[in-house]
């Protein structure tokens, strides 16, 4: 299915990555591949070769920064990614956005009615605020892990809802509130 984005669309609508992923695409592009055009002219055709993949992560950035997006509908959400096809995810299927708070990063996970994951935010986006709008105006809460662990509250119903890393997190931390209880 092919999606086109007007203009009028693009201000209000999209939401992309950062800046600052382009700029360090283009740097990280421009100077591994000098050096590596640098050494391959020099004869050294090994340490060229071996400058060339950083290179290429440079173009992945310029790309992922071209094609990954969360473009912001009436009724749904479609979230475009580098090497996936675009995801919809309409608002009726939404429970809500999950605030995982995990060392100094608080991740960003959309809940369906059954308690998974459907769509991790990624901390490079730009303006989730229009994201924050639309959930609000759809009647999407906000659900705060790490308040309701303080709390004491029962969380097991989004266990399917983290990844490894944070379902080890919040399992040592529901056994030190236990030592500690005990």
């Amino acid at each position: 299915m092919e999606y086109q984005i007007r203009e009028d669309q693009m201000e209000k609508k999209v939401i992309r990555s950062g800046i600052f992923v382009k700029v360090i695409g283009i740097i990280t592009t421009a100077i591994f591949s000098l050096v590596s055009f640098f050494l391959a002219i020099t004869g050294n055709i090994m340490a060229s070769i071996c400058f060339l993949p950083f290179a290429a992560l440079g173009i992945l950035l310029l790309l992922a920064y071209k094609k990954e997006m969360i473009l912001v509908e009436e009724d749904r959400l479609i979230f475009f990614h580098l090497f996936k096809q675009p995801k919809q995810v309409k608002y009726s299927d939404i429970r809500c956005l999950l605030l995982v708070p995990l060392g100094s990063r608080t991740q960003m996970v959309l809940v369906d009615w059954q308690y998974n994951r459907l769509v991790t935010l990624d901390y490079a986006l730009a303006d989730l605020e229009i994201l924050f709008e639309a959930l609000l105006e759809n009647d999407i809460p906000s659900v705060d892990l790490g308040e309701m662990t303080e709390k004491g509250e029962n969380v097991s119903q989004y266990i399917n809802a983290l990844n490894v890393m944070e379902k080890n997190h919040y399992r040592s931390i529901a056994d030190e509130t236990k030592t500690m209880e005990s």
